[in-house]
């Protein structure tokens, strides 16, 4: 591969997943602590600078459309309680300027520690934008 020498592969992942409209996550349960590719708030409209601000998924919940979040909730609690494989939710994210986002996350749980937590790592992507050619669905 031609420039695959000089580029290490967590750029190079990154950039895939910018260039995708995608972003990694990973929730841990209970506590609510969220890591995250920074692309997410770039979609959003937000900066990587802003990232401190949301170490909480709780921060991620306010920008959550309200009609969503019962659906949303019910998903992610059905992933980390066994009774589905994967998590998978389609939902609205209210942007820095004010308007909404469209969204698919899926992700799976990644680990249980002693204590009872419970770790998921998925991905968020963008389909805001998204035109589906129809003979494909």
């Amino acid at each position: 591969m031609i420039f695959y020498d000089h580029i290490d592969e967590i750029t190079l992942f990154n950039d895939a997943m910018e260039a995708s409209g995608m972003a990694w996550w990973l929730f841990e349960h209970p506590t609510g602590l969220i890591f995250f590719n920074h692309n997410k708030l770039k979609m959003l409209g937000f900066e990587a600078k802003d990232a401190e601000e949301f170490v909480h998924i709780s921060k991620f919940a306010e920008l959550l459309h309200p009609d969503d979040m019962p659906k949303v909730t019910q998903a992610l609690m059905d992933c980390i309680e066994g009774k589905t494989d994967f998590y998978q939710a389609n939902y609205r994210m209210k942007t820095k300027s004010g308007t909404y986002k469209q969204f698919l996350d899926r992700g799976k749980v990644v680990g249980h520690k002693a204590d009872g937590q419970v770790s998921v790592a998925g991905f968020a992507m963008d389909l805001t934008d998204v035109k589906l050619n129809p003979v494909l669905n």
